[in-house]
């Protein structure tokens, strides 16, 4: 991704259930807008991928080549500037209407992201204003939840060591019984803040992406079948 696009997208998420409502269009397993620029001079146009991941380009509208010197560090001039500061205006705009702020930060759970929306078509839900680093996944299909995203102090989780008040990102789970029966305090604790019985707790920085995706495939089939 380009240093433009790289700066305004920086730690966002793709909503995925607003690019439609936004004017982008399915391609393969994609999406794509095309903007016009300059009065159709130029053509913006931006892709997201299955993971959520954004790029864009310029294309010259009547060549059908793509246009680079608005990218280039130290480039001048009247017309660079005004392609430069459109094309920074349409990605700002997509920025804030089709993507939020990354609140969780670890490898784990940027993966753990990426998998669901790339696998279930699902985004994070921010349910609650006063808990800003706390989110949800639900199934489309009844509403309930799958797995809670949260970041909590140390002290929270039961057999955690490290400083009590650190904080760490993990992500609630629904398991079978014997798991939640049996956490091993590696990558997997007591849940926090739901029912010990039914969930367990993931430290998904500590685990292989593999593990974190069966925990999410398990938790997904079995919010199909209880409350």
């Amino acid at each position: 991704m380009n240093g433009i696009a790289g700066r305004i997208f920086d730690l966002k998420s793709v909503n995925f259930k607003a690019v439609a409502g936004y004017g982008f269009r399915r391609e393969g397993e994609g999406w794509v807008l095309s903007r016009p620029m300059l009065g159709g001079q130029m053509v913006c146009v931006v892709r997201i991928d299955c993971k959520g991941t954004p790029s864009a380009k310029v294309i010259d509208a009547e060549t059908g080549d793509e246009y680079t010197l608005h990218l280039v560090e130290g480039s001048e001039g009247q017309f660079v500037g005004m392609v430069r500061e459109e094309y920074t205006s349409i990605l700002e705009d997509i920025s804030r209407n089709c993507f939020y702020t990354r609140i969780f930060k670890g490898r784990g759970m940027a993966f753990a992201e990426q998998y669901v929306r790339g696998k279930y078509g699902d985004s994070l839900q921010f349910l609650w204003s006063d808990l800003p680093d706390c989110a949800v996944l639900r199934r489309s299909d009844n509403k309930k939840w799958y797995a809670v995203f949260m970041r909590v102090k140390r002290s929270k989780i039961i057999g955690c060591g490290g400083d009590p008040r650190e904080k760490v990102e993990i992500i609630d789970v629904r398991a079978p019984i014997e798991q939640t029966s049996s956490p091993d305090f590696k990558i997997t604790f007591p849940a926090y803040h739901m029912n010990k019985k039914n969930w367990l707790t993931v430290m998904p920085d500590g685990a292989a992406e593999d593990e974190i995706a069966q925990f999410i495939d398990v938790s997904y089939a079995i919010a199909a079948k209880r409350g």
